[in-house]
């Protein structure tokens, strides 16, 4: 399936043929999904591809070389996921729009996704036409979600809305935390970083409470999704 009529991205205005092409950027660990979505970019005269990723940590790299006006990010994929690294590109480049792609249909990621700074979400399973209404939407500036999500949550509109405090962790807490995530003990991480022990248990909880962390199972996922982990 091509991509049908022009796209409205509108860096310069004027028809199809006068406007500049959108750069894209498709971050996916499985082939055969990636090389779909280069076919429908292929066929799309207003929009080319620069650059493909197959993990998180790619895609930063990647989006940092070409600074592409959109990235088609999934969300799972190895060594960072595409929340993590979708908010990575947002802090270093602004002006580039994320569209999050995933087989996930739970608002919990979807929301994850958009406070990351993604512009729009799409389900892997939805057909073809509706990346490509995705990419229009998020390319005039707006924000686009799959229909087949269902009626949006009044609870995620409203915690959209709020302000997110950003998160600081000293060197010293992001240290510790780093090291509980792969499998040190309090009093190993006490002997690496020469604290005492109740400094490391105080600074410990202090970190995880700031983080909204309960238990060493959310940490881990916590330090997968930062890159801590290797």
């Amino acid at each position: 399936m091509g991509w049908g009529a022009c796209l409205p991205y509108h860096r310069d205005a004027g028809r199809c043929g006068s406007m500049e092409r959108a750069r894209v950027l498709i971050a996916d660990d499985h082939d055969g999904v990636r090389e779909g979505i280069v076919a429908l970019i292929a066929a799309e005269p207003t929009l080319m591809l620069v650059a493909t990723a197959s993990d998180g940590r790619e895609a930063i790299a990647r989006a940092r070389e070409h600074a592409p006006d959109l990235i088609i990010m999934d969300i799972s994929m190895p060594r960072l996921d595409g929340i993590a690294a979708t908010h990575r590109v947002r802090e270093a480049l602004p002006d580039t729009r994320v569209l999050g792609l995933s087989t996930h249909r739970e608002w919990s990621y979807v929301e994850a996704m958009l406070r990351a700074g993604a512009a729009g979400y799409v389900l892997k399973h939805s057909a073809p036409v509706v990346l490509v209404l995705a990419v229009q939407a998020i390319l005039a500036g707006e924000t686009y979600l799959d229909p087949a999500l269902g009626p949006r949550p009044a609870a995620l509109s409203a915690a959209l809305t709020r302000p997110v405090p950003e998160v600081v962790l000293s060197d010293t807490e992001r240290s510790i935390l780093q090291l509980v995530a792969q499998s040190y003990t309090n009093q190993e991480v006490a002997h690496q970083l020469t604290l005492s022990l109740a400094a490391v248990v105080a600074l410990r909880a202090q970190a995880m409470e700031k983080l909204g962390l309960c238990s060493r199972v959310e940490l881990v996922r916590y330090a997968a999704a930062q890159g801590w982990l290797g």
